[in-house]
């Protein structure tokens, strides 16, 4: 039988490894935001400001309540693996 594939043809269980690591190495200190990605996150919300995993919260949230990013924001987002619906 073979692995189930998420949307974007990544299997779950490659997917969970991904996010696990990645905020094991936010929480690490490993994966910062630079000055340059703060200023970009502060315009989606203070919050987001704080750490890439709270950027990504935001924006998934407030994509979810609808919002519209600039395509520099969803940029950022896409690259510390925010989720596309």
């Amino acid at each position: 039988m073979r692995a189930a594939k998420h949307i974007d043809g990544a299997s779950p269980g490659h997917m969970a490894k991904h996010q696990t690591e990645f905020f094991a190495a936010v929480q690490g200190g490993k994966i910062v935001l630079s000055d340059a990605q703060r200023r970009l996150a502060l315009r989606v919300s203070s919050y987001a400001g704080k750490s890439p995993l709270e950027f990504i919260s935001e924006v998934f949230a407030g994509r979810c309540a609808g919002k519209i990013y600039p395509p520099e924001v969803m940029a950022l987002y896409r690259k510390f693996g925010g989720w596309e619906r």
